[in-house]
Formats: C-alpha cells, sequence, structure tokens
C-alpha cells in the first residue's frame, strides 16, 4: 500500500509517496520511502531488469530495475525529475 507522506506514522503503516515527486501514471520521477527493514525488506533481493508493479484504481504502471543503492534520508539526488516515467524507491 503506498500512502502520501513520509512521517513516522504513514511509514510505520506502509511505503510513502514523496511529496513533490510525480504521482503514478504521470511522466516523471515517482518517489517512494520505505524503510529496509519494514515494508521495503523484500527489496533486498531485486536484481536489475526486475519488473515493478504498481496498481492504482486508474490502471497498472510497470518500471524496470535498473540503478540499484541505498541513499541516506537526506540524500535527495536520486529524486530529480525525469523527462521519462521513472520510479525511485
Amino acid at each position: 500500500m503506498l500512502l502520501q507522506g513520509t512521517d513516522d506514522w504513514t511509514l510505520n503503516r506502509a511505503v510513502g509517496h514523496i511529496e513533490g515527486t510525480a504521482l503514478p501514471g504521470q511522466s516523471g520521477n515517482i518517489g517512494v520511502a520505505g524503510h529496509r527493514d519494514g515494508f521495503f525488506g523484500g527489496l533486498r533481493k531485486i536484481a536489475k531488469k526486475d519488473v515493478i508493479r504498481l496498481t492504482t484504481l486508474d490502471g497498472r504502471c510497470e518500471y524496470r530495475a535498473g540503478d540499484i543503492k541505498i541513499v541516506r534520508p537526506e540524500d535527495t539526488s536520486v529524486l530529480s525529475s525525469t523527462g521519462n516515467p521513472s520510479l525511485t524507491l
């Protein structure tokens, strides 16, 4: 489940959409935050070219894993806007 926001309450219940980033289905970079020892725990097994699907009320969006790295919460450079639909977890 994806909720709006990245406060403690949200991230203890789901992953959070990062304010100011694109929404699913829009062109641009969708930023999603989560705890790697919580809802993002399964990402430790992700590999390049794996497919990530987001399902919304408007339909399904698919993304293919590219660069894989863990960044510190204060490193917002990975959230830069893109001209293409992209997803940063």
